[in-house]
């Protein structure tokens, strides 16, 4: 279900001598159901197995008559203008959007022959705002429009059942897993340790030992990152004169982290010597007294090779997503072929980053 209004304001009646033409405050309200988990999670379900040579059958889930869709409460409101006879759009969005129920797996003990249940055990938030924003800069022979896209949303987890957190993505080395939903944190939060860089003088790695007891394990893990961007937009020119038409669109992220975890391979500090290095490892430290930020080679290390936020890289960029030249022939041309339009146009996509 949902409910939406909407008032537009003309520019004769409220806006005499003014540069906005149009004025409309839209606000909306609906719940929206998500099912997307396995069929028949509710059920017990058995399968066929085999033990010490016999035939059988075995349990292969936890039944859970309680499982329900996942709701989420969504609100919205708006603002578009219009200003100087429509040569300047403008459409303002701001969310928020409540999810009750959230769908994940509980975590059981191995003890009882499961590693987990479909549950409903959490509640999440998203926030933001959306801004878009469309111009004629130029209306002669020359036309040039340009379009901006800008977008922000904030995402929190806020409960979760009996606050245990889930961990999630791989086994790092020296942690239990690459990845953590938590309370109060985004989903795509990562987890490891604080990696503090290296000793100059020993060229060991350092790490943030978080509880204190001198020494560095699991229990110093913490959040060290999260994926989720600050802000993404976009950006696209179009051109056109006589015919010829040209657009370029950019596209963004900012503020967004990536787990490069290739790296706990390519750069291993001499866990193993089985695979090839990448070309960090020339920056390695090789005598007292280098300052650098890879530790230094030693065969079969375990210390300079720990999961931490050493594999964290920046994943902001800036990309040329697609650039088009077109040219449209002349309906003197056309007509003659009884063709409405004929247009020839080339095209590339990805172009840098």
């Amino acid at each position: 279900p949902a409910i939406s209004a909407a008032w537009r304001l003309s520019q004769e009646k409220f806006f005499h001598a003014s540069i906005i033409d149009d004025l409309k405050v839209r606000t909306s309200f609906g719940l929206t159901g998500n099912e997307r988990i396995p069929s028949f999670g509710f059920l017990g379900l058995w399968g066929p197995s085999t033990y010490n040579g016999g035939s059988g059958v075995v349990s292969l889930n936890v039944p859970n008559p309680d499982l329900k869709w996942e709701t989420t409460q969504e609100t919205n409101i708006g603002v578009d203008v219009g200003m100087w006879g429509g040569r300047l759009q403008t459409v303002l969005n701001v969310y928020y959007n409540k999810t009750r129920d959230l769908l994940l797996n509980r975590p059981y003990p191995f003890t009882t022959g499961f590693g987990g249940i479909p549950d409903n055990i959490g509640e999440m938030e998203n926030k933001g705002i959306e801004l878009s924003v469309s111009s004629v800069n130029l209306d002669g022979p020359l036309r040039w429009t340009t379009t901006l896209n800008l977008s922000r949303n904030e995402n929190k987890v806020l409960f979760l059942a009996d606050s245990i957190p889930l961990y999630r993505g791989y086994s790092g080395e020296g942690v239990d897993a690459t990845n953590i939903i938590k309370e109060g944190e985004p989903l795509g939060t990562f987890w490891g340790l604080n990696y503090l860089g290296v000793n100059p003088a020993t060229g060991d790695a350092m790490y943030e030992d978080l509880n204190g007891d001198g020494l560095i394990t699991n229990t110093d893990a913490m959040v060290i990152g999260n994926a989720q961007p600050k802000l993404i937009g976009g950006i696209t020119n179009v051109l056109s004169y006589k015919g010829f038409d040209f657009s370029f669109f950019f596209n963004f992220s900012l503020g967004n982290k990536v787990l490069n975890f290739s790296k706990a391979t390519l750069v291993n500090m001499g866990a193993d010597i089985q695979n090839n290095q990448s070309v960090d490892a020339l920056r390695r430290w090789k005598k007292p007294g280098d300052v650098t930020d890879i530790p230094k080679y030693e065969l079969n290390s375990t210390l300079n090779n720990l999961h931490s936020n050493r594999l964290l890289e920046d994943a902001s960029y800036l990309r040329l997503k697609n650039v088009s030249l077109g040219y449209n022939l002349p309906n003197s041309i056309i007509n003659k072929i009884n063709f409405r339009q004929i247009r020839i146009y080339a095209s590339a996509t990805n172009l840098w980053t």
